[in-house]
């Protein structure tokens, strides 16, 4: 099985990685309660799998959470047991963004190249001007 953390789809012709920052609230915890999450879980993650609107013109979503009953209820208590467990279950819950809810996150940064190049080799640079 692969790392459910490494992006993947059906051809992956762009691969890449994505990080993002939030303002002062979490971003996890706002989703979280766009989502109203059933009492119990932590949320540790999301996904997005399409950006294009469904027919309300809204962005599906996928908010990944713990069992607090599995890992505890706080955030020390679930790094020890990712950290000692022998696997971290997480649970998907799905919901639905705005466009405009993307301004929870101060900064995203999404990057993707061809599957074939070798990415540790690639420097990004704009062009020299001319």
């Amino acid at each position: 099985m692969g790392d459910p953390f490494i992006a993947s789809t059906q051809y992956n012709d762009l691969i890449g990685g994505a990080a993002f920052d939030g303002h002062s609230s979490p971003p996890l915890s706002i989703l979280a309660e766009k989502l109203v999450i059933p009492k119990g879980y932590w949320p540790v993650g999301f996904e997005l799998s399409k950006l294009a609107p469904n027919d309300e013109g809204e962005i599906p979503f996928t908010l990944l959470g713990v069992k607090c009953e599995e890992t505890g209820d706080k955030i020390d208590d679930i790094l020890t047991f990712a950290k000692t467990a022998a696997e971290l279950r997480v649970y998907r819950f799905d919901g639905t963004l705005k466009p405009a809810d993307f301004n929870m996150f101060k900064r995203i940064d999404i990057k993707a190249l061809r599957k074939d190049l070798p990415a540790e080799k690639v420097v990004i640079e704009y062009p020299p001007e001319e």
